[in-house]
Formats: C-alpha cells, structure tokens, sequence
C-alpha cells in the first residue's frame, strides 16, 4: 500500500515537474523577446537624442551646469529648463565641454554618470517650457537663501514666471553662507572706480551702509551715504556667489557674507534635489519653482 502510494507521488511530482519545465520553455521567449524589443527601443531612442543638435546641446550643457550626482528627477527638470532655453533662444546653440573631458574628474564613475546624463535627456526628449503659448526664457540657480525671488521685484512686472517660493532646506547646506575678505583699501578704491566718486577711505568710513532688499532678502541695492549701487552690479564687482549679502568692517579688513549661490530666481537646484529625494518627480519640481506655465514636447 505505501509502496503504491509512494510511486504514485513521484509520478505526479514528475509530470508537476515536466509541467512547470514546459510552461517555464513557453514563457521564457516572451519575456526575452520583450528584453530584447525594450533594449532595441531605448538604444533607438538614444540614438535620435545624439543624432539632434538640440539634444546633444542639452547633453553636455546638463554637465557643465549641475552636480551630476543629483537625483535623475532634478536632473530631468534641469534638462528640459535647458532645452526650453535654446528654443527660447532661436535654438542658437552654445559651446560646451564634451562629456569625454569629464574623465579624470568623475572618475571610476565616467560610465555610469554618461550613461545618467543620456538616459535623462533621452526620456526627456523634446520637453520645453511655456507660458501663455510662448516659450519662456527660464533662469536657474544653485542654492537659495531659504527662498527663491519673486522676479517680478528686480526684474518688473511682466516675470510672472518667477514667484518666491520656500526652499527651507537649502540653509543646512554646507555652501549656504559664504564669507569673503577685502582689503578697506581695496575695497574703496573698486567703490570710487564704480560710482565715479572722488572720497577718501575716511570719508566713505564715516558714511553709513544701508540696503533695499526684496521680499526674499535679497539686495536690490545698496547705498553708501548718498550713493546708491546695485545688489547685482555690487555683487559682480565683487564677484560673490549671492545678491543677499551684508557688509562689515573690522579694523583693516571688509567683510562680506553671503546667503545662497546664484541670482535667486526660478529653479533652485538644490531645493529641487532635496524635493526629488522626498519623491517629487521632474514634473511637479517644475510646476513648483514655476508659475503658468505648461510643458509641450517637439514632434
């Protein structure tokens, strides 16, 4: 009896066995054929990408303006506000350093990072950014002083693109404040040379500093007594990485500290890269750091 029984398992276990080989032989093409058709599809996708100009440019422009370890989200967000910008631009096409430069700085991780960059301009291929049917000439920066610009401040009415928008992590950044040392005599002497002033150090000492800023802190200009420079232009002379700025004397030394890295208008790509982290994706960065507008894709 339980030899007859005994057999009987092993013979229905052989043919469960001879099943599950059969089945497994009947589905294995199928999903070796769609390895095969999905692989075919993305390298045919990556060859268009490298075979337009437009993508190409985008490629190794996304190199040269954004860590390329950030998170392939912001990156996508950054793509498309690129592409967005050479179309804005009558598709006028910059020189950038191509990828293979790249090689000593990035590495053991060159492969892979090339592989990143084509991969997220390839499933952004064609993406642009609009306002009211028209393309918009969008501005990125790397780190906020806790908020983006309302553009519509410093640059007038018509940037309604450009909203503040929060960007509360930016300030546990490691970049977030900056502090630049000039000499007083220094210092003074680029003064007189921008605003055409014939003073003295111990005039201008005795003259107080005083700032307009905007809404989010940045200085829209600031005045030395009577006389009144630009945040921007002031920034550039001196070469700061933020308008947000504030400026201290200590015996023979001027001291400027600074808030943030770049002008502080649209896409923030820090705070982005610490949304994509949260799991935001490229889309919703985009409608966060941008106000009315719509993505469309090129045919």
């Amino acid at each position: 009896m339980k030899k007859r029984t005994y057999k009987k398992t092993i013979q229905k276990s052989g043919i469960l066995e001879i099943c599950m080989v059969f089945c497994i032989m009947l589905i294995l093409p199928i999903n070796i054929s769609l390895f095969v058709s999905d692989s075919a599809d993305t390298e045919k996708k990556e060859k268009k990408v490298l075979d337009s100009e437009i993508e190409w440019q985008v490629l190794h422009e996304l190199a040269a303006v954004i860590p390329v370890e950030y998170e392939e989200e912001t990156l996508k967000a950054q793509a498309v506000i690129l592409r967005t910008n050479i179309l804005a631009d009558g598709e006028q096409l910059q020189e950038f350093p191509l990828l293979f430069t790249y090689k000593e700085k990035w590495g053991n991780q060159y492969n892979e990072n090339c592989e990143k960059l084509l991969r997220v301009v390839t499933e952004t291929e064609g993406m642009y950014l609009v306002n009211e049917g028209a393309y918009v000439r969008t501005s990125y920066f790397r780190l906020s002083n806790g908020s983006t610009r309302n553009a519509a401040e410093c640059l007038g009415k018509k940037y309604t693109a450009f909203t503040a928008k929060k960007c509360g992590n930016d300030l546990l950044s490691e970049e977030f404040v900056w502090k630049k040392e000039v000499g007083k005599q220094q210092f003074f002497t680029k003064l007189v040379s921008m605003t055409g002033e014939q003073m003295t150090v111990d005039a201008w000492e005795k003259t107080e500093i005083t700032y307009a800023r905007d809404s989010a802190g940045y200085v829209l200009s600031v005045s030395f007594g009577s006389i009144r420079i630009g945040g921007e232009i002031f920034r550039q002379a001196f070469f700061l990485p933020s308008s947000d700025f504030t400026i201290s004397c200590e015996n023979d030394t001027i001291f400027i500290t600074t808030r943030g890295i770049g002008n502080g208008i649209g896409f923030c790509q820090y705070g982005a890269n610490e949304m994509a982290k949260e799991g935001k994706n490229f889309l919703e960065l985009l409608n966060y750091f941008f106000t009315n507008i719509a993505i469309s894709k090129t045919e």
